[in-house]
C-alpha cells in the first residue's frame, strides 16, 4: 500500500471518529436536558384540590380509631349519625381548616402498579370534604416518605398518581369520637372561699371539715371543725386545710367518654358506686380582688354560694385516669388518678390543728400545773399601761404559787409549750400501761378554759395527749417532758 493511500485511510478513520464523538456528545447534551427537565417537572409543587374554607359543608374521615362525619348546620359542627352529641367546635374546624387545600410538594409516579410499596392499598387515613355546592374531594394517606417529606397520598380514585404531601396535619385526624367531644367547664373554687370539704369513701376513712366562725367547736382556733375522720370533732389546721382545698385548681376533664350515660354505663364505669364522692361548699364574690380579700371580712350579702359534687368511679385501662361524673351532667369523662390522688387520697391528719398547747401570753389569766406529785398554780396580771397610741400596751407580773417570779422567765417557759405538737394518730394496735396523767395543764384565758393531759402510750417515744374530752394523737415524750420540767422550775 502505498504511503498516499494509508495517510487517506487514516484520515477517513480520524474523520469518522469525529464524527461519532460528536454524535455522541449532542446525544448526551439533549439526554441531560430531558433529565432535568424531568426532574424539574418531578419536584415542581402540585395543587390537587382547593376549597373555600367557609363553603365547606360535610367532612368525613377515618383512621384505625374512628369512622365519623361531620355536617354543619348553621355555623355549628354536628355528629352527622348523631346529632345530639356535644362535638368540639375547635378542633372540627382545625380540621377542616387542615384540608380546604392540599399541595404536594412533588408527584412520585403518573402511572403506580402497586400500591402496598406506599401502604396506600390500606389506607391508614382516609378524608373527604365537600362542598354547598356538592363538589367533593378525597385523599388517602400511606406511608411517610422515605425522605420524611411527607405522606405518600392519591386523591379520589386515581390510584395511578401518587404524591408526596404534607403529613402534619395527620395529627388533627388522631382523635377517637370521645376525644371530640366537648368537655364541660370545671369549676373555678378560690381555696380561701371553700366553707365545707367532703370526701365519702367506698372504702377507708371519710372527711368532712366545715367553716363556721360563730358555731364551730373550735370558732376560737380557726374556725374550722373536722368530723368524720375521726371519732370525735377535732380543730382543723387553716394552712393543711387550704394545701388540699388548693388541689381543687387542678381539676381538668382530659377526656369524654359518654355525654348521656345511661344507667348500665353508670355501673360499667363505677359511676353508680363510686369509689369517692367528693362534696364542696364554696362561694364567690362579686366586684371582690380574690387575691386581696380576707375571707373573714367579706359581708355576707358580697357573697354568693355553690356546690360542687363529683362522682368517682373505676380506674381506666391504663390505671393512670378515673371514669367521674360532676354535678349536672349526666356525661362521664376521665381525670387524670395524680388529681383525684390530691383531691380525695389525703391524710386526714395533715389538716388536723397539731397545737394543743397554744402558749398565748397576751390571752392568759391562769395556769395551774399538776406535775410529779406537785401542783403548781401560775398567775399572770397584766396592767394596762398608759399610752397615746392606739393600741393597748401591759405591764405583767408573773406568779407562782402566789409569789412573784421572774416574767422573762415565766413567758419563755410557758411559751415553749407552743413547742409540743401531735405526731400522730393514736394507734388502737399499742397497748396502753395506764390511764394516769403524767401530767396536767388547767388553762384560763380571757374567753375559754380547757384542760390538756399527758397520759402514757408507748413508753419511750410518746405521750397521749387529751384536750379536754378529746384524745386522738400523740406528741413526742422528749419534748413535752423538757417543756413540763422547765415549767415547773420557774422561779
Amino acid at each position: 500500500m502505498t504511503k498516499q493511500k494509508k495517510q487517506t485511510i487514516t484520515i477517513l478513520v480520524l474523520l469518522l471518529l469525529l464524527i461519532l464523538l460528536g454524535g455522541a456528545y449532542l446525544f448526551a447534551g439533549n439526554y441531560q436536558k430531558s433529565k432535568e427537565k424531568k426532574e424539574s417537572s418531578a419536584t415542581k409543587s402540585v395543587s390537587l384540590y382547593k376549597f373555600k374554607e367557609n363553603d365547606i359543608t360535610k367532612l368525613h374521615y377515618k383512621n384505625s380509631n374512628a369512622n365519623i362525619t361531620f355536617v354543619k348546620e348553621k355555623n355549628t359542627w354536628k355528629m352527622e349519625n348523631d346529632k345530639d352529641f356535644p362535638v368540639d367546635q375547635s378542633k372540627v374546624k382545625t380540621m377542616v381548616s387542615d384540608m380546604a387545600a392540599v399541595t404536594a410538594s412533588r408527584q412520585i409516579t403518573k402511572d403506580c402498579n402497586d400500591l402496598s410499596e406506599y401502604a396506600l392499598d390500606s389506607p391508614s387515613l382516609v378524608i373527604e370534604l365537600t362542598d354547598k355546592n356538592g363538589k367533593t374531594e378525597s385523599i388517602s394517606y400511606g406511608l411517610e416518605s422515605a425522605a420524611a417529606e411527607g405522606c405518600y397520598a392519591y386523591t379520589g380514585d386515581n390510584t395511578k398518581e401518587v404524591y408526596v404531601v404534607p403529613s402534619n396535619v395527620t395529627d388533627d385526624f388522631s382523635y377517637t369520637q370521645a376525644q371530640l367531644m366537648t368537655l364541660p367547664d370545671t369549676p373555678d373554687i378560690s381555696a380561701q372561699y371553700v366553707t365545707s370539704y367532703e370526701v365519702d369513701k367506698k372504702k377507708g376513712t371519710n372527711f368532712l371539715a366545715t367553716y363556721d366562725n360563730k358555731k364551730a367547736k373550735y370558732k376560737d382556733i380557726y374556725g374550722w371543725d373536722i368530723t368524720k375522720a375521726y371519732d370525735q370533732t377535732v380543730a382543723g389546721d387553716e394552712d393543711g386545710l387550704q394545701t388540699v382545698f388548693s388541689t381543687l385548681s387542678g381539676l381538668e376533664y382530659t377526656e369524654g367518654v359518654v355525654y348521656h350515660a345511661t344507667k348500665k354505663e353508670e355501673k360499667q364505669y363505677g359511676i353508680s358506686n363510686p369509689k369517692y364522692t367528693l362534696n364542696v361548699r364554696y362561694y364567690t364574690v362579686k366586684d371582690t380582688d380574690d387575691d386581696s380579700s380576707d375571707s373573714t371580712e367579706i359581708a355576707e350579702k358580697d357573697k354568693t354560694y355553690h356546690t360542687f359534687k363529683l362522682l368517682v368511679g373505676n380506674l381506666d385501662d391504663t390505671q393512670q385516669n378515673y371514669y367521674v361524673q360532676p354535678s349536672g351532667s349526666n356525661g362521664i369523662y376521665l381525670v387524670s388518678a395524680d388529681t383525684i390522688a390530691s383531691i380525695a387520697e389525703f391524710e386526714a391528719f395533715s389538716c388536723v390543728y397539731k397545737t394543743p398547747c397554744p402558749a398565748n401570753t397576751d390571752s392568759l389569766k391562769s395556769l395551774t400545773l399538776n406535775y410529779q406529785g406537785k401542783k403548781y398554780t401560775m398567775t399572770l396580771d397584766k396592767e394596762e399601761k398608759p399610752s397615746t397610741s392606739s393600741s393597748k400596751e401591759y405591764n405583767y407580773t408573773s406568779k407562782v404559787n402566789g409569789k412573784k417570779v421572774s416574767d422573762k422567765t415565766f413567758r419563755k417557759a410557758y411559751e415553749a409549750l407552743g413547742n409540743i405538737t401531735y405526731s400522730a394518730a393514736i394507734k388502737s394496735s399499742v397497748k396502753l400501761s395506764s390511764d394516769t396523767p403524767v401530767a396536767t395543764l388547767q388553762f384560763a384565758e380571757d374567753n375559754k378554759n380547757f384542760t390538756v393531759s399527758f397520759l402514757p402510750y408507748d413508753g419511750s417515744n410518746f405521750y397521749r395527749v387529751k384536750v379536754n374530752d378529746v384524745c386522738l394523737f400523740v406528741a413526742d415524750m422528749t419534748t413535752v417532758d423538757s417543756c413540763l420540767k422547765d415549767l415547773a422550775a420557774v422561779k
